[in-house]
């Protein structure tokens, strides 16, 4: 009778061994295979926009029978490449400068003038952009005063 007790218990200790094992097991490649497919489906994505992106730089004369193919069966990939292209050609816009011909910048400086002389208070707000464009230096840009001021160099 003691010696089937011990047996049982024995058997018993065994089948934990082997299931904790079993779970360690199991955990472990479970949480790797989750993460890479993740990892997977995200590089396949950017390599599907890569590929729509660069054949839709082709003149439409020059593409191929399969990459027209890859075009149709891709169509939300062309229209995210075409918006991405579409904002980054907005933001390059937006970053242009410009100036205004003499006869346009002195009326639009008169106007200007008549209403700071006009106004009981005055409050002026402008983008960092204002004093760089007149070459004054920024603050901390690489040539800006505090940068040039942690170099040790003059910023007269």
């Amino acid at each position: 009778m003691e010696t089937e007790l011990n047996l049982d218990e024995s058997l018993d200790s065994v089948s934990m061994d082997v299931e904790d094992r079993m779970m360690k097991r199991c955990r472990f490649p479970r949480r790797q295979t989750v993460q890479s497919k993740k990892f997977c489906a995200k590089d396949e994505r950017n390599a599907s926009l890569k590929k729509v992106s660069v054949i839709l730089q082709k003149s439409e004369t020059d593409r191929t029978f399969e990459e027209a193919q890859v075009l149709n069966e891709c169509s939300e990939a062309v229209e995210e490449v075409q918006l991405r292209w579409r904002k980054r050609d907005e933001a390059k816009r937006r970053q242009e400068e410009f100036e205004e011909p003499p006869d346009v910048l002195r009326q639009k400086c008169l106007i200007l003038a008549q209403a700071i002389a006009q106004a009981q208070h005055l409050v002026v707000y402008t983008g960092a952009g204002i004093s760089t464009a007149a070459k004054i230096p920024d603050y901390r840009g690489p040539n800006g005063i505090w940068t040039r001021l942690q170099q040790g160099k003059d910023i007269g």
